[in-house]
């Protein structure tokens, strides 16, 4: 069976960004974070176009109040959109996770994906040391030439996440590509912490089922 890209997270690269974003815990209820804090750039920017044309409005007419109003909303949403990017919700820390993850395992960053990985972590028969040990042996196997997600749902409860991702990965070792379905599960840890892989699952590669259990298939 053709190998598979190992699929898993990397930590963060320290940067100004990330000094300046507020980290909103997991206790926070995730719809209203949710509502709050993450991207709405549809909404936001029907919101500005309605605000400001009750400010030209306002100007056009001599109307003070109604320019007041939409002066006023302009910049009420302005204020959202900066509290928005610097507030991040656990659901984005989440997906950012899983985008960091499918770049490491194409850049061959093993080092970067043991670090996401919990001391607990299962997959299959695997604990943390069998991982470790494979890891670098898998992604030296292949040469990955692209790597994306096809496919994100996320369920967070609390601390605890589950996620299931579909990836579409292309490689020059292999005539088509490999579509492979995974369900994880998550811890969140305190700040500075982040999501750690609790359990990995391989669910199926392209059409095929993939037993409960089932580990990373070797390339040979």
């Amino acid at each position: 069976m053709a190998t598979l890209p190992i699929i898993l997270a990397s930590a963060h690269s320290i940067t100004v960004k990330e000094l300046l974003t507020v980290r909103l815990p997991s206790s926070f209820p995730q719809s209203l974070a949710r509502l709050l804090f993450e991207n709405h750039w549809l909404l936001w920017g029907g919101l500005c176009i309605a605000a400001a044309a009750l400010t030209w409005r306002g100007l056009t007419n001599a109307n003070v109040r109604l320019r007041n109003v939409g002066a006023f909303a302009v910049l009420a949403v302005i204020a959202w959109v900066l509290v928005a990017l610097l507030v991040q919700t656990p659901r984005e820390r989440l997906i950012a996770c899983h985008e960091n993850l499918v770049e490491a395992a194409q850049q061959k960053q093993t080092d970067i994906i043991i670090r996401e990985l919990s001391p607990d972590v299962r997959f299959g028969r695997w604990n943390f040391s069998d991982i470790q040990r494979t890891l670098a042996q898998r992604l030296a196997s292949i040469n990955i030439t692209h790597n994306y997600i096809r496919l994100l749902k996320v369920h967070i409860t609390g601390q605890t996440a589950v996620s299931n991702m579909n990836v579409w990965t292309d490689t020059r070792n292999f005539g088509g590509p490999i579509i492979s379905y995974w369900r994880f599960h998550w811890q969140d840890q305190p700040a500075p912490g982040n999501w750690r892989m609790t359990q990995i699952q391989l669910l199926r590669i392209n059409n095929t089922p993939m037993p409960p259990g089932s580990v990373l298939p070797s390339p040979h």
